[in-house]
């Protein structure tokens, strides 16, 4: 399939698994960064799940059935415009539309979860990575979404601060750049105990991140 540009600089954010590497939490650090840096910046995104068509900005009062969740969650977080469509360069022309007008700030788009999605050409490929996808295999084995050869299409490989070990691995088959990415839960304290619930592919970070909070789970409940 043709692959088509924007006008201005498309910076896409994927991985190679399902889901749970914490795309949508780079997402929203990385357009407040850049945001803070003087840029203007818009997130595409594919709006999974929304029941609606057609490319749309998503406006923050609306709904996960009109935009999906987690354009809803980055456009509330960010506070930039955040706009979606099956087809990216769809999402992209409109906003490069509306953002026309806007001033003579230096602009960028960044592309949510489109390392599969290369119908739109990107200036730079950051590629989520963790031990899991490393080990793993391809669906329906595994939760592989495409093989660890695609690595080479990335620009900047990001991978968990916290494992040494693995980056030593890594560095037998990448030599390009390196982000360490450290996260971290803001946590309530709530006394007594807690039901944990969540429906990301690799849960068990969130749920070491709530034991490791000192909160005392009484069922852990896992949606698919």
């Amino acid at each position: 399939e043709k692959v088509r540009a924007l006008w201005h600089p498309v910076i896409s954010i994927g991985n190679l698994s399902t889901g749970g590497a914490g795309k949508t939490p780079l997402a929203i650090t990385l357009a407040r960064l850049l945001t803070a840096r003087g840029f203007q910046v818009d997130v595409l995104s594919r709006g999974y799940g929304r029941k609606s068509r057609g490319p749309a900005r998503v406006r923050l009062d609306g709904n996960s059935e009109q935009f999906g969740d987690e354009p809803l969650l980055i456009a509330r977080e960010t506070g930039v415009s955040v706009y979606v469509a099956q087809q990216r360069y769809q999402a992209g022309r409109l906003a490069e539309t509306e953002i026309h007008h806007l001033g003579d700030h230096p602009r960028v788009h960044i592309l949510d979860d489109g390392f599969q999605h290369r119908q739109l050409f990107r200036d730079i490929d950051i590629l989520l990575l963790d031990r899991d996808d490393w080990h793993d295999h391809l669906l329906p084995a595994g939760n592989l979404r495409e093989g660890l050869r695609s690595i080479k299409r990335a620009s900047v490989l990001a991978i968990p601060a916290e494992d040494p070990e693995f980056e030593k691995e890594l560095r037998k088959k990448w030599s390009g750049p390196l982000w360490r990415l450290r996260r971290s839960m803001e946590i309530p304290q709530v006394p007594g105990h807690v039901i944990a619930f969540c429906g990301i592919a690799r849960p068990d970070q969130f749920l070491t991140g709530l034991k490791s909070a000192g909160l005392s789970l009484a069922e852990e409940i896992i949606f698919a």
